[in-house]
């Protein structure tokens, strides 16, 4: 039903923004267990807000993220019970290069862990004892260094480059064919990076942009990015991506 409501849309000479509000409503709705796929839209949004009780040819741009999404429908599909995979990952991002560190924990623990840790970023005068408890025993974990990079261009915004290191680790843990169809947990102190990956989408281009190369490999290999934000101080990837600036590295 919302293929063919899609096609009437592309078919019509003319679209008011109202129209295409219900329609990218219902598309959201049902892109919502499948966040990463929000990326899509960005010129919907602009189309909707400039002719809003217009009746106007639809933009070639509008045009290209209609036949993207319904060229998505076949991967729209989520097992909501997915288990927690066994690899607890996290990345960080400084003005000379990322770093991705991992640790082998049971599912049981990454599932615990997804449920305690933040879904945003706090203040340090915002956490409670239990969370600067555990904050404090993730910083003591025995990690090993997965990817370290120095950067080849450091121009970018430094949230470009912490959403760069998160697809860094996306990529490197689809290499593991135990993390496919499973819920991975992702760690970042990066409150724009954990922020945009929990919505699907960003107000940011270069962000959005990223978003949508991160949801090509989550559809790919059927794994579900599940952010949490952690403080610099216990961030282990913090090390190894301030170590990749080395000039002995």
């Amino acid at each position: 039903a919302l293929a063919a409501v899609t096609e009437a849309v592309l078919d019509a000479d003319v679209v008011s923004g109202r129209q295409l509000s219900r329609l990218v409503g219902s598309w959201v709705w049902a892109l919502l267990p499948c966040r990463p796929f929000l990326s899509v839209l960005r010129a919907s949004y602009r189309f909707i807000a400039a002719a809003w009780r217009d009746q106007r040819p639809l933009w070639r741009s509008v045009r290209r993220e209609l036949h993207t999404l319904l060229g998505l429908l076949p991967l729209l599909h989520v097992d909501l019970s997915a288990a927690w995979s066994g690899i607890l990952v996290a990345a960080d991002a400084s003005e000379g290069g990322l770093g991705v560190v991992y640790t082998g924990v049971s599912p049981g623990q990454t599932r615990r862990l997804a449920e305690a840790l933040p879904r945003q970023a706090l203040k340090k005068d915002g956490l409670d004892q239990s969370q600067l408890q555990l904050f404090d025993q993730l910083g003591k974990s025995k990690w090993k260094v997965a990817v370290q990079y120095r950067w080849r261009w450091t121009k970018e915004h430094i949230s470009v480059k912490e959403m760069r290191a998160a697809l860094c680790a996306l990529r490197w843990i689809a290499t593991r064919p135990s993390a496919f169809g499973r819920r991975v947990l992702f760690l970042s102190d990066s409150a724009a990076a954990v922020g945009a990956l929990a919505k699907g989408r960003s107000p940011s281009y270069p962000l959005l942009l990223l978003l949508r190369r991160i949801a090509v490999v989550c559809a790919g290999f059927g794994i579900r990015f599940v952010p949490r934000w952690v403080p610099t101080f216990s961030n282990p990837a913090d090390g190894p991506s301030r170590a990749a600036t080395l000039e002995d590295w």
